[in-house]
């Protein structure tokens, strides 16, 4: 058995994010599949849209592992347009409030 180093290919990356979503312990805050799915879907490419250097570490045709790096003033990777879309409006869903609270300012608690 011998692992290989070798660049990341995009049919790793499903493989990929199912790693975070088990080393990170990601079922441990949502119950919700599909929440769980799209959470694990930005981080994975918030992370492989910086990575300048994206190694995968294969042992048999299996990915075990992946490698990546974002080093100063070196070219992306995996510079997609779509990944950046992604990312963008999920940090603009996360920034919305998911409800809104009523204050009373005219009350003050005691």
């Amino acid at each position: 058995m011998e692992i290989d180093i070798r660049p990341l290919q995009k049919k790793d990356f499903n493989a990929a994010r199912k790693f975070a979503v088990q080393g990170m312990h990601l079922e441990w805050y949502t119950g919700n599949v599909v929440e769980l799915y799209l959470y694990s879907k930005y981080f994975w490419y918030l992370e492989i849209s910086r990575a300048t250097i994206a190694l995968g570490a294969h042992l048999s045709d299996e990915l075990v592992g992946v490698l990546r790096a974002d080093m100063d003033d070196e070219p992306k990777v995996f510079a997609n347009c779509f990944y950046r879309s992604f990312v963008r409006i999920a940090e603009f869903l996360r920034s919305k409030p998911r409800y809104k609270r009523k204050r009373h300012w005219n009350k003050m608690v005691k």
